[in-house]
Order: structure tokens, then C-alpha cells, then sequence
């Protein structure tokens, strides 16, 4: 689902890395983040199209899509 919403609060760059380590910067990057702010996370790793939406229904945070570029992926978190 592409992303088309407001503007992230933190990005967070995950290239290069691959499962877990996305999923873990992410949980860790969220913990310091206010509810309803808005972290794009950048990544390389095909994984982290099914990792991140199934870890934020798992902790309560809202997925709210990818967009995909030529050589990796911006995916889209609310904090809830």
C-alpha cells in the first residue's frame, strides 16, 4: 500500500541491514517517540515488507504503507 500522508517525524536508516536488525531499530527508535508521530524507516531487506506491518498489529502501532524506489523501501509507522 503506498504512503501519501504527512511528513515522518524521524527517519530512521536501515540499508545494509537485514533481519532482525530493522525490526529491532525500529522498536527501539519508537520508545523514544511521541503517540501519533510518524517514523519512516528506509530498507533495503524485502523482509521488512512483512516484518514491520506484522510487528506494529503485534505492539499496537499502525502501519501505514510502503513506498517503493528503485533500490529499496520507505515504510511508513504511527505510534499509537
Amino acid at each position: 500500500m503506498p504512503y501519501s500522508g504527512h511528513r515522518p517525524h524521524r527517519t530512521l536508516d536501515t540499508l545494509g541491514t537485514y533481519c532482525p536488525i530493522p525490526v529491532l531499530r525500529t522498536a527501539r527508535i519508537l520508545t523514544g517517540m511521541k503517540g501519533g508521530q510518524i517514523l519512516e524507516l528506509l530498507s533495503d531487506d524485502r523482509g521488512v515488507l512483512t516484518d514491520i506491518p506484522d510487528w506494529c498489529r503485534g505492539h499496537g502501532h499502525e502501519y501505514l504503507g510502503c513506498r517503493e524506489e528503485a533500490r529499496h523501501y520507505r515504510l511508513y509507522i504511527r505510534k499509537v
